[in-house]
């Protein structure tokens, strides 16, 4: 059973936790929740629920809303961030609260102490060539660096990939919607069952998108760099023929992971290498591969000894 264990950027039913409800404070946005990863599926109505509206500040009863602000889910042993804002943002009002996430993205950027570093954020590129092949993707954020007659560097494309949820069951209360409104009027730390993580599912959009976002920023003469918690490279470690701490490296390369803690004080771990071949060095294009493949004996062991049909192969 999965439960919620992060409301409002702090463990659930927290002394922090229960501080930052009423005004809907996210600690690593310094403003209101937007429901981060969760935006489009649970943003809950007020209008009509006075048990929620008690709960909140004028300013956020004004709105009519809250957003979902269920930052992390316990599975098992593994705690997995599902908010991208929990595991790295950038914030207008220049409060990082991920400073040593934000210094290895820089210092492997090739930026130093003291660059004065714009940055856009969720930034969509849809475009079709003239054969009207298509190029449709958002990018969290991209980075320029500005020079001294006031243009701007090559772009560095960000990218934070986090678990999502599956859906749950509404009947039963475990959809992430009825979960967060739970957790709202819940009165303690007891559990709150939550809807379970889609890591396989993470790791499959991760993985079809970590090339094509590489190539862009290198054909754009600059890097991309990926920022994914330390569970979901576990995950990716164990099931896929990526063997990631072959791909532990100080300079980077086509390829750039950046496996952050949960704890966003411990130092995060750095990986880089090529796309595709070169010679027998591992490459990120494992990631689509098998980590071992069971043998023949094994596989034929798992069908059934009768068939669930026989078919004749139809003449012409």
């Amino acid at each position: 059973m999965a439960t919620i264990a992060e409301l409002y950027g702090h463990p659930l039913g927290s002394s922090e936790s229960l501080r930052n409800l009423p005004s809907a404070t996210c600690p690593f946005m310094q403003a209101p929740c937007d429901g981060g990863g969760n935006r489009d599926m649970a943003e809950l109505s007020l209008g009509k629920d006075p048990g929620l509206r008690a709960r909140f500040n004028t300013p956020i009863i004004a709105l009519g809303k809250a957003s979902c602000a269920i930052c992390a889910v316990q599975s098992g042993e593994d705690r997995h961030i599902i908010c991208p804002n929990r595991l790295f943002h950038l914030s207008p009002n220049g409060t990082v609260k991920h400073q040593q996430t934000l210094r290895l993205v820089c210092e492997k950027a090739g930026y130093s102490a003291g660059d004065k570093v714009a940055y856009w954020s969720e930034v969509t590129v849809n475009q079709l060539d003239s054969r009207k092949r298509s190029f449709n993707y958002r990018l969290d954020y991209v980075l320029r660096k500005e020079t001294r007659n006031g243009s701007y560097g090559p772009p560095m494309i960000v990218e934070v990939m986090t678990c999502s949820t599956s859906g749950g069951n509404r009947n039963k209360g475990t959809d992430i919607g009825t979960a967060f409104r739970k957790a709202i009027l819940a009165s303690g730390s007891e559990p709150i069952e939550a809807p379970g993580v889609n890591i396989r599912q993470v790791w499959a959009r991760m993985a079809s998108q970590l090339i094509v976002k590489s190539q862009a920023a290198l054909a754009w003469n600059g890097r991309a760099f990926w920022i994914i918690q330390d569970t979901l490279a576990d995950y990716i470690a164990k099931n896929t023929g990526l063997e990631l701490e072959s791909l532990r490296a100080d300079a980077p390369d086509e390829v750039n992971i950046v496996v952050s803690a949960e704890d966003p004080s411990i130092a995060p771990k750095f990986y880089a290498g090529p796309i595709g071949p070169k010679g027998d060095s591992p490459t990120f294009s494992d990631i689509l591969k098998a980590p071992f493949l069971p043998s023949l004996k094994d596989f034929v062991a798992r069908l059934r000894p009768d068939p669930d049909g026989v078919f004749h192969v139809p003449s012409r």
